[in-house]
């Protein structure tokens, strides 16, 4: 008896010994078959300087970091900063939320078939340090569909603290992508910059740097010049202005174009930096719609946005309050 119950006890012993080794088997071999395909994360993106993406509509671009530190559309167009620090956020912060059933793995490897954008990311050696593709955003809103090359299973990924959709940072959309500086200069490398106001001459003016002095002159041959020197440290404060001045937005090939730009402008800023080609950009109210019976005044005191045109560049719709610092006198030096 005493025989029978050791056997017995044996064998469930040994029989939990192998079930708990298959078990453990299983488990490392289904985690290290798993954990590489949600491993999306790459916490120290400064290394990555090339983005390639392409869409299952044929779309493709390449985002790519110069040696100024831009990053460019397709090796032409600056691109605008948020664009790919929009998509590196994402590569840097998103986590896996949870294990997909299979019925909704299937769907979302469908509907990734015909709408996935796929990603590419390089180093500055131009090595591929990662590629996953986007698919759409979760029913529940939790998360964004992902999946890495090679795999079969696409993971719900999300940001820590952020509620929404993923996907709309890597759509290709060249176009809003462009980068919408108007003016942008490094105030040191400033050397001239030339504001002119047709309609209001005497304002007029130019400030250039000469033998390391800066010379102020007014643009309105009624005006007489000052015999003093400018005051070198308004001029410098002036010119910070010129650092980042950012449009709503790029409208080539709006229909009011050609209308707008065969008027008088508002004025006409030109800059021109150390060793650099001169750069005009022209602006012109936007009037708002008034009654009638409203007078010139009015209409001139509401004016909030401004259409802005570069010389032989891009077409822009602009906010005054952004631009009113660049708009000077010749008299705001002294």
């Amino acid at each position: 008896m005493n025989r029978t119950v050791g056997l017995i006890l044996l064998f469930l012993f040994l029989g939990f010994g192998a079930w708990f080794a298959l078990k453990k088997t299983s488990q490392s071999a289904s985690s290290s078959s798993i954990s590489w395909d949600r491993d999306f994360k790459i916490e120290n993106t400064e290394g990555i300087t090339k983005i390639f993406l392409a869409d299952k509509r044929g779309k493709t671009a390449i985002l790519e970091k110069q040696d100024d530190g831009w990053w460019t559309i397709d090796g032409g167009r600056r691109a605008n900063p948020f664009i790919h620090k929009n998509m590196l956020e994402v590569v840097s912060k998103m986590e896996y939320q949870y294990l997909l059933g299979k019925a909704e793995e299937e769907n979302v490897i469908k509907r990734m078939a015909t709408s996935g954008i796929k990603v590419e990311l390089y180093d500055k050696n131009d090595k591929n340090v990662s590629t996953f593709y986007v698919g759409p955003n979760s029913r529940n809103h939790e998360g964004t569909y992902f999946m890495k090359e090679g795999s079969e299973h696409p993971q719900i990924m999300n940001i820590p603290g952020f509620v929404g959709d993923l996907r709309p940072r890597f759509e290709i959309a060249k176009e809003r992508w462009w980068d919408k500086t108007v003016i942008g200069e490094d105030p040191k490398k400033i050397q001239r910059v030339r504001v002119f106001y047709p309609k209001q001459k005497s304002a007029s003016f130019e400030i250039e740097k000469m033998n390391g002095e800066w010379t102020a002159k007014p643009l309105d041959p009624l005006v007489p010049p000052f015999k003093a020197a400018p005051n070198a440290e308004l001029i410098e404060t002036y010119l910070e202005n010129f650092s980042s001045r950012i449009a709503e937005g790029i409208r080539n090939g709006h229909p009011s174009e050609e209308e707008i730009t065969k008027q008088i402008p508002f004025a006409e800023v030109t800059t021109q930096v150390i060793d650099g080609p001169e750069k005009t950009i022209s602006f012109y109210p936007i009037y708002p719609e008034l009654r009638d019976d409203a007078s010139v005044l009015q209409a001139s005191s509401e004016v909030e946005r401004m259409w802005a045109k570069e010389t032989g560049g891009d077409y822009y719709t602009t906010q005054l309050r952004v631009f009113s610092p660049i708009f000077r006198s010749y008299k705001s030096f002294y």
